[in-house]
């Protein structure tokens, strides 16, 4: 027996309120990250820093998410323009991305899914598993040092202009170019006006192509690779604590309860954590769930599942 009508509705039911405090939240830890550089100019800080504002930027991204799915608003217009604001700054077209997440939905793990043919066409052997220790440790760092410039930059490519999938392009339509490049310009003239131009540099671009792209890798892995044969929605949810989620970055704004939010994926990220609970009254749910209660703590972690 799975959820109620009633249940399911509530669950749908977008919450703008709440999704646009994770929005302003997001924004304000970076804030507080860069008066914190501001202030100390710490070298030893920097680390710490980047783990911040990639798990942050992480977060942007998964708002980018949640209005692809429209869950700020009915509105379309509403859900581009939260969209937008979220990604612009980290160069990404909302329109793009929307076209080719809503195509990975309809082609799950299919020859069509653009996420699954974009990786194994990029970098095949990164996406075979098991993998040997040293071989996976390779892999989950590469992107700190170095590898993440040219992943970042293969993903901005992909995602730089609107209208690159095969789904409701037509409705959708391409980001437009000059509020786009505006806000762009806005933001970056903001930021070195306000902090300086290596604030900007150190702060925001370097976590870009270092912490957020190890941040991807390790949330892509863990939704729909090295899955076992039979599991609900060819994905795995991730448990995971608020440590490993917000702080470390892999599952922000609980995108990690991944297996429910492709059963329902209407349903708010923040409201997933209730749904996968309320799910689990399914018994086949239940049974074919693939979950894994951390990303690379302890004894049940994804990185053991891995080796």
């Amino acid at each position: 027996m799975g959820p109620s009508a009633e249940v399911l509705r509530d669950l749908h039911r977008p919450k703008p309120l709440r999704l646009s405090a994770l929005f302003l939240l997001d924004w304000a830890l970076i804030i507080a990250c860069a008066v914190i550089w501001s202030r100390t100019h710490v070298p030893l800080l920097l680390p710490l820093l980047w783990v911040v504002i990639g798990s942050r930027q992480h977060g942007l991204a998964v708002i980018m998410h949640e209005t692809v799915h429209k869950r700020i608003a009915t509105s379309w217009d509403a859900s581009a323009l939260l969209g937008r604001l979220a990604v612009w700054p980290l160069l990404i077209s909302w329109s793009s991305f929307r076209d080719n997440h809503l195509a990975h939905h309809k082609h799950l793990n299919e020859p069509r899914d653009p996420d699954l043919q974009f990786k194994l066409n990029t970098a095949p052997s990164d996406w075979h598993f098991p993998k040997r220790p040293w071989s996976l440790i390779v892999l989950l760092t590469k992107d700190l040092v170095g590898n993440g410039i040219v992943s970042n930059f293969r993903r901005l490519a992909r995602y730089r202009r609107g209208g690159s999938g095969d789904y409701v392009r037509a409705r959708n339509g391409r980001d437009p170019l000059v509020p786009r490049l505006s806000v762009i310009a806005i933001f970056i003239a903001t930021w070195v006006a306000v902090a300086g131009l290596q604030s900007f540099a150190l702060l925001w671009l370097v976590p870009i192509f270092t912490t957020l792209p190890f941040m991807l890798r390790v949330r892509s892995i863990s939704e729909h690779f090295h899955l076992p044969i039979v599991s609900a929605e060819s994905t795995r949810t991730i448990t995971a604590s608020w440590f490993e989620r917000e702080v470390l970055g892999f599952g922000p704004h609980m995108i990690g309860y991944h297996g429910a939010h492709h059963r329902y994926p209407g349903v708010p990220c923040h409201d997933l954590k209730r749904l996968h609970r309320v799910l689990l009254s399914d018994p086949t749910y239940a049974s074919d769930c693939c979950t894994t209660s951390s990303y690379v703590l302890g004894k049940r972690s994804l990185v053991k599942e891995l080796l």
